[in-house]
């Protein structure tokens, strides 16, 4: 999977260097699977630069779920935790889903 991302941002890059442009304009996040590493989730801005994480958010309100999150993240990943914090998250960075 990596290797697919590192294409990706190269040409990114190439961009950025050669004619001082960002036509792709965005950052990127990256999910998938290999048998080598499990799961992954990778991101990227419009420069080319990228980096593995373990949870990330992008957009508007990226900031402010980082900083809101339950401290149990920085422990680790289960499905059940992240299934049970997936709404608090939603509702985090907007309001307006799953408006009870």
């Amino acid at each position: 999977m990596e290797q697919l991302i590192t294409i990706m941002c190269d040409t990114k890059q190439a961009y950025t260097q050669q004619g001082g442009l960002r036509p792709f304009g965005v950052s990127l996040l990256y999910m998938g699977w290999d048998a080598h590493h499990g799961f992954q989730l990778y991101q990227s801005d419009p420069s080319g630069n990228y980096g593995g994480w373990k949870a990330a958010c992008i957009g508007a309100n990226g900031k402010v779920l980082p900083a809101s999150c339950p401290p149990a993240l920085s422990s680790g990943f289960t499905v059940r935790l992240l299934l049970d914090i997936t709404p608090f998250c939603l509702r985090t960075v907007r309001p307006s889903f799953l408006a009870v």
